[in-house]
Protein backbone atom coordinates (compact mmCIF):
# COMPACT_ATOMS: atom_id res chain seq x y z
CA UNK A 1 0.00 0.00 0.00
CA UNK A 2 0.98 3.67 -0.22
CA UNK A 3 1.37 3.76 3.55
CA UNK A 4 3.59 0.72 3.64
CA UNK A 5 5.71 1.82 0.65
CA UNK A 6 5.65 5.51 1.49
CA UNK A 7 9.30 5.71 2.53
CA UNK A 8 10.44 3.67 -0.49
CA UNK A 9 8.39 5.81 -2.90
CA UNK A 10 9.78 8.96 -1.37
CA UNK A 11 13.32 7.62 -1.82
CA UNK A 12 12.57 6.55 -5.41
CA UNK A 13 11.22 10.02 -6.26
CA UNK A 14 14.30 11.62 -4.74
CA UNK A 15 16.59 9.38 -6.78
CA UNK A 16 14.54 10.10 -9.93
CA UNK A 17 14.88 13.84 -9.47
CA UNK A 18 18.58 13.51 -8.76
CA UNK A 19 19.07 11.51 -11.96
CA UNK A 20 17.14 14.11 -13.96
CA UNK A 21 19.15 16.90 -12.37
CA UNK A 22 22.40 15.10 -13.20
CA UNK A 23 21.30 14.51 -16.81
CA UNK A 24 20.32 18.16 -17.18
CA UNK A 25 23.64 19.25 -15.69
CA UNK A 26 25.58 16.95 -18.01
CA UNK A 27 23.69 18.24 -21.06
CA UNK A 28 24.24 21.85 -19.98
CA UNK A 29 27.95 21.31 -19.36
CA UNK A 30 28.36 19.43 -22.65
CA UNK A 31 26.54 22.16 -24.58
CA UNK A 32 28.58 24.95 -23.03
CA UNK A 33 31.76 22.96 -23.58
CA UNK A 34 30.89 22.32 -27.21
CA UNK A 35 30.08 25.97 -27.88
CA UNK A 36 33.27 27.16 -26.21
CA UNK A 37 35.49 24.58 -27.90
CA UNK A 38 33.86 25.31 -31.25
CA UNK A 39 34.45 29.04 -30.84
CA UNK A 40 38.04 28.52 -29.73
CA UNK A 41 38.71 26.08 -32.57
CA UNK A 42 37.03 28.40 -35.06
CA UNK A 43 39.01 31.42 -33.89
CA UNK A 44 42.31 29.54 -33.90
CA UNK A 45 41.81 28.05 -37.36
CA UNK A 46 40.59 31.29 -38.92
CA UNK A 47 43.43 33.27 -37.35
CA UNK A 48 45.89 30.68 -38.65
CA UNK A 49 44.44 30.86 -42.16
CA UNK A 50 44.52 34.66 -42.17
CA UNK A 51 48.15 34.53 -41.04
CA UNK A 52 48.91 32.13 -43.90
CA UNK A 53 47.36 34.59 -46.36
CA UNK A 54 49.51 37.42 -44.99
CA UNK A 55 52.70 35.32 -45.07
CA UNK A 56 52.04 34.10 -48.61
CA UNK A 57 51.44 37.68 -49.72
CA UNK A 58 54.87 38.55 -48.32
CA UNK A 59 56.31 35.62 -50.29
CA UNK A 60 54.89 37.16 -53.46
CA UNK A 61 56.32 40.57 -52.57
CA UNK A 62 59.82 39.19 -52.00
CA UNK A 63 59.71 37.32 -55.29
CA UNK A 64 58.95 40.54 -57.15
CA UNK A 65 61.44 42.69 -55.24
CA UNK A 66 64.12 40.05 -55.87
CA UNK A 67 64.02 41.05 -59.53
CA UNK A 68 64.59 44.71 -58.67
CA UNK A 69 67.38 43.91 -56.22
CA UNK A 70 69.17 41.79 -58.83
CA UNK A 71 68.91 44.69 -61.27
CA UNK A 72 69.93 47.20 -58.59
CA UNK A 73 73.24 45.41 -58.08
CA UNK A 74 74.24 46.02 -61.68
CA UNK A 75 72.97 49.59 -61.75
CA UNK A 76 75.03 50.30 -58.66
CA UNK A 77 78.00 48.55 -60.26
CA UNK A 78 77.65 50.65 -63.40
CA UNK A 79 77.91 53.78 -61.24
CA UNK A 80 80.69 52.31 -59.04
CA UNK A 81 78.45 52.46 -55.96
CA UNK A 82 79.86 49.67 -53.83
CA UNK A 83 77.74 50.50 -50.77
CA UNK A 84 74.54 50.19 -52.82
CA UNK A 85 75.71 46.81 -54.14
CA UNK A 86 76.26 45.58 -50.59
CA UNK A 87 72.86 46.90 -49.51
CA UNK A 88 71.16 44.98 -52.32
CA UNK A 89 73.09 41.82 -51.46
CA UNK A 90 72.14 42.14 -47.79
CA UNK A 91 68.46 42.59 -48.64
CA UNK A 92 68.52 39.57 -50.96
CA UNK A 93 69.99 37.40 -48.21
CA UNK A 94 67.40 38.66 -45.73
CA UNK A 95 64.53 37.92 -48.11
CA UNK A 96 65.94 34.46 -48.86
CA UNK A 97 66.05 33.63 -45.14
CA UNK A 98 62.51 34.89 -44.50
CA UNK A 99 61.18 33.01 -47.53
CA UNK A 100 62.80 29.71 -46.55
CA UNK A 101 61.72 29.85 -42.91
CA UNK A 102 58.20 31.03 -43.79
CA UNK A 103 57.81 28.35 -46.46
CA UNK A 104 58.64 25.58 -43.98
CA UNK A 105 56.35 27.08 -41.33
CA UNK A 106 53.40 27.36 -43.74
CA UNK A 107 53.74 23.75 -44.83
CA UNK A 108 53.58 22.55 -41.23
CA UNK A 109 50.33 24.47 -40.68
CA UNK A 110 48.52 22.87 -43.61
CA UNK A 111 45.70 20.41 -43.01
CA UNK A 112 46.50 16.94 -44.31
CA UNK A 113 44.02 17.10 -47.19
CA UNK A 114 45.50 20.37 -48.48
CA UNK A 115 49.06 19.16 -48.92
CA UNK A 116 48.38 18.02 -52.47
CA UNK A 117 48.28 21.70 -53.42
CA UNK A 118 51.89 21.91 -52.26
CA UNK A 119 53.20 18.62 -53.61
CA UNK A 120 51.66 18.27 -57.09
CA UNK A 121 54.36 19.00 -59.74
CA UNK A 122 52.18 20.93 -62.20
CA UNK A 123 54.04 24.24 -62.42
CA UNK A 124 56.19 24.66 -65.54
CA UNK A 125 59.40 26.59 -64.97
CA UNK A 126 61.91 27.83 -67.56
CA UNK A 127 65.41 27.00 -66.35
CA UNK A 128 68.27 28.83 -68.16
CA UNK A 129 71.10 26.63 -69.42
CA UNK A 130 74.71 27.65 -68.86
CA UNK A 131 76.59 28.46 -72.06
CA UNK A 132 73.49 28.23 -74.26
CA UNK A 133 70.76 30.69 -75.18
CA UNK A 134 67.99 28.27 -74.33
CA UNK A 135 65.85 27.09 -71.43
CA UNK A 136 65.00 23.70 -70.01
CA UNK A 137 61.34 23.11 -69.18
CA UNK A 138 60.95 21.70 -65.69
CA UNK A 139 57.77 20.85 -63.82
CA UNK A 140 57.88 21.40 -60.07
CA UNK A 141 55.49 21.50 -57.13
CA UNK A 142 54.93 24.56 -54.95
CA UNK A 143 56.96 23.07 -52.10
CA UNK A 144 60.01 22.70 -54.38
CA UNK A 145 59.39 26.09 -55.95
CA UNK A 146 59.53 27.89 -52.60
CA UNK A 147 62.80 26.32 -51.51
CA UNK A 148 64.32 26.85 -54.95
CA UNK A 149 63.40 30.54 -54.92
CA UNK A 150 65.16 31.10 -51.61
CA UNK A 151 68.25 29.29 -52.90
CA UNK A 152 68.35 31.36 -56.10
CA UNK A 153 68.05 34.62 -54.15
CA UNK A 154 71.10 33.51 -52.17
CA UNK A 155 72.97 32.80 -55.41
CA UNK A 156 72.12 36.27 -56.68
CA UNK A 157 73.45 37.72 -53.43
CA UNK A 158 76.63 35.61 -53.62
CA UNK A 159 77.99 37.49 -56.63
CA UNK A 160 81.18 39.28 -55.63
CA UNK A 161 80.95 43.06 -55.76
CA UNK A 162 84.16 43.23 -57.78
CA UNK A 163 82.59 40.99 -60.39
CA UNK A 164 79.50 43.19 -60.48
CA UNK A 165 81.65 46.31 -60.90
CA UNK A 166 83.22 44.61 -63.94
CA UNK A 167 79.82 43.96 -65.45
CA UNK A 168 79.07 40.57 -63.92
CA UNK A 169 79.81 38.52 -67.04
CA UNK A 170 82.67 36.35 -65.78
CA UNK A 171 82.49 32.66 -64.93
CA UNK A 172 82.62 33.52 -61.23
CA UNK A 173 79.28 35.30 -61.49
CA UNK A 174 77.64 32.70 -63.73
CA UNK A 175 75.47 31.02 -61.07
CA UNK A 176 74.24 34.35 -59.76
CA UNK A 177 73.31 35.50 -63.25
CA UNK A 178 71.53 32.26 -64.06
CA UNK A 179 69.53 32.67 -60.86
CA UNK A 180 68.63 36.22 -61.84
CA UNK A 181 67.57 35.17 -65.33
CA UNK A 182 65.47 32.36 -63.86
CA UNK A 183 63.68 34.79 -61.56
CA UNK A 184 63.02 37.33 -64.30
CA UNK A 185 61.70 34.70 -66.72
CA UNK A 186 59.40 32.95 -64.25
CA UNK A 187 58.17 35.58 -61.78
CA UNK A 188 55.10 36.79 -63.67
CA UNK A 189 54.73 33.83 -66.01
CA UNK A 190 54.42 31.12 -63.34
CA UNK A 191 55.59 32.01 -59.82
CA UNK A 192 53.22 34.87 -58.96
CA UNK A 193 50.15 33.09 -60.46
CA UNK A 194 51.02 30.00 -58.39
CA UNK A 195 51.31 32.07 -55.23
CA UNK A 196 47.92 33.62 -56.05
CA UNK A 197 46.43 30.11 -56.28
CA UNK A 198 47.82 29.21 -52.86
CA UNK A 199 46.46 32.44 -51.38
CA UNK A 200 43.05 31.61 -52.86
CA UNK A 201 43.24 28.21 -51.18
CA UNK A 202 43.81 29.88 -47.80
CA UNK A 203 40.95 32.33 -48.45
CA UNK A 204 38.67 29.39 -49.26
CA UNK A 205 39.68 27.81 -45.96
CA UNK A 206 38.47 30.93 -44.15
CA UNK A 207 35.14 31.05 -45.98
CA UNK A 208 34.53 27.36 -45.18
CA UNK A 209 33.69 28.47 -41.65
Amino acid sequence: SATVLGAELKTAHAIHWRVQACVFLLVAVATVGFVLSDQILFNNMVKNDIKLIRETSLFRTYTITGNFLYRSQFLAGHHNQTDEILDAKEELLYEATVMREGHHAKFKKLRWYQRDDYTTPDHEMLVPQAGRFEFRHEYVDYWTMGGDLARRLERMASMDEEEILKGGYTNESLQGNLAGIFLMENTYREIVPTIEEIMQMYEDMVTEF
